[in-house]
């Protein structure tokens, strides 16, 4: 793998792998991010970008990039369960090699319980 992105002809994703913090069953993270960059010589059609399992993108990427142009693709987090969640952003391009994955992990914690806490006066001894 490499160190620093996944090269694919002219694509360049970086990083290649988002890993997000524990949160909350049904909470959504706070967005982390992902840049797509041509760094061929001419423009790159994007077909589609798209998100699986717990996560969900939004990007600026234009149908067409023009040569060394980037795009953010920012990812978010809702677990559905508690325990460890795995997904993808799948990037379809018309180039030899794709679709780039950009792999995600985050984890799910179950909300704490909720207990009533007994009000004040249910406690008064009387003397």
């Amino acid at each position: 793998m490499p160190p620093v992105g996944c090269r694919l002809d002219h694509i360049v994703l970086t990083p290649w792998t988002l890993t997000f913090a524990a949160e909350a069953v049904g909470v959504t993270s706070a967005a982390r991010t992902a840049i797509l960059t041509n760094i061929g010589p001419g423009p790159v059609r994007i077909v589609e970008i798209g998100a699986e399992g717990d996560f969900a993108q939004s990007n600026n990427y234009p149908k067409e990039m023009a040569a060394r142009t980037s795009c953010i693709i920012s990812v978010t987090f809702t677990p559905g369960a508690a325990g460890i969640r795995n997904g993808s952003v799948t990037i379809n391009d018309l180039l030899k090699g794709s679709p780039q994955v950009l792999s995600l992990a985050g984890l799910g914690q179950a909300a704490h319980e909720v207990h009533e806490v007994p009000k004040a006066d249910s406690y008064l001894v009387s003397k």
